[in-house]
């Protein structure tokens, strides 16, 4: 497939299999009769990240945050990526996103970017942090 990696491929994979997980959550919560409107569907930020001309380093804790409440599903960083799926305000995660929210990614505890959350919507963002951040990634926390 021309114009995809095997990285992209990964991420729409990973998306495609969260989506189906909260689509079948939702069915047994309608059924049970627990809520009465499916959720809103997660949006996903990822990315290639490096620290000056280096990859970013397997095994670093990825987090999304949204109002200083954790928000996204727990991952971590693997081949120069970050992935970060975050969940929607309703009534299975309260509290978490809502449409036009601002999302900070951390990786390592650090914030490496911001996004604007919209339900269902995946968003790459390839970043290049400063040679001089490298030791805030050098271990994992």
């Amino acid at each position: 497939m021309k114009g995809l990696n095997r990285n992209h491929v990964f991420v729409g994979a990973a998306a495609i299999v969260v989506v189906i997980g909260i689509l079948f959550v939702t069915a047994i919560a309608q059924q049970s009769g627990e809520i009465s409107a499916p959720p809103s569907l997660p949006a996903v930020f990822y990315g290639k990240l490096l620290v000056g001309d280096t990859q970013i380093k397997d095994g670093l804790k990825v987090e999304a945050m949204v109002s200083g409440k954790s928000c996204g599903q727990p991952s971590q960083t693997e081949n120069g990526l970050y992935v970060s799926v975050v969940r929607a305000n309703d009534p299975l995660t309260p509290g978490c996103a809502d449409e036009g929210d601002t999302v900070e990614i951390l990786v390592n505890g650090r914030r490496i970017t911001t996004g604007t959350w919209s339900s269902g919507a995946i968003v790459n963002k390839d970043i290049r942090l400063p040679g001089s951040q490298k030791p805030f990634f050098d271990t994992a926390k």
